[in-house]
């Protein structure tokens, strides 16, 4: 009998692991420009009844720069890897309050431009789940470059189409003097998924035009894309307007 009972207290402290769900509330799909800091990413954390958790750890992790193979960020220039700082590095917590929220800290850009996927873990009581979000560093804000030269849209260009349905991004790459600059290699990235990247590339000519010829599904809905221009060591970067094509 005595046995009997133990087994049955036994059962009786046994409860079913606890599950825990999580939602995106901000941050998903935001593009972040470097020298500013982007909207602060949030989660909200709720029992498998859609009750809000309160009191649940969450950790926000971007990639570590350290992660370049280059080496670049040990010696203090920019990284091949697109991640953010959200004040103490890449690595953020927060606690849900009692609306089962929580909100890492405003981040800046850091590396390079492009996809930048935060892992999210969340734990209470033993009981984790992970989330995603995905965000971009799309490159330097309008009123700052890079190196010394100028990169600007050609405006009597807006809207053109190239061959083959393409579309046609021309743009004109100047020094600070305002002279152009030739046979630069001017180009742009293009992410047509979250796991690919695409470049497209084209040399300046004589007066320091450069003109990229795009798939135009790459830039469906794309009002802004950062441009690139390389020569001798010298880069320049600069976010120029997409024009929008009926």
């Amino acid at each position: 009998m005595p046995v009997r009972c133990a087994i049955l207290l036994l059962c009786a402290s046994l409860s079913p692991a606890a599950v825990l769900r999580i939602e995106i509330a901000r941050g998903d799909e935001v593009n972040n420009r470097a020298g500013s800091r982007g909207p602060a990413p949030a989660v909200r954390v709720t029992d498998d009844k859609g009750k809000p958790v309160a009191g649940a750890l969450v950790i926000f992790t971007a990639p570590s720069l350290a992660a370049s193979s280059s080496g670049a960020a040990a010696s203090g220039t920019t990284a091949d890897v697109a991640s953010l700082d959200f004040g103490n590095g890449p690595v953020a917590q927060a606690s849900t309050d009692e609306s089962g929220t929580a909100v890492a800290p405003a981040p800046r850009p850091v590396g390079r431009n492009g996809p930048v996927r935060i892992e999210v873990l969340a734990e209470k009581d033993g009981a984790t789940v992970h989330g995603v979000i995905d965000e971009m560093n799309v490159g330097t804000s309008p009123a700052d470059v890079a190196g010394d030269m100028e990169i600007v849209t050609v405006p009597d260009a807006a809207g053109t189409k190239a061959p083959g349905g393409k579309r046609l991004l021309r743009v004109r790459v100047t020094d600070l003097a305002g002279k152009p600059v030739v046979g630069v290699s001017v180009g742009i990235r293009l992410y047509p998924d979250k796991n690919s990247v695409q470049e497209v590339r084209a040399q300046s000519n004589a007066e320091g035009i450069a003109d990229i010829q795009v798939d135009a599904k790459l830039l469906k809905g794309m009002t802004e894309i950062a441009v690139t221009a390389f020569a001798n060591g010298v880069t320049a970067t600069r976010v120029v307007a997409v024009a929008q094509v009926p």
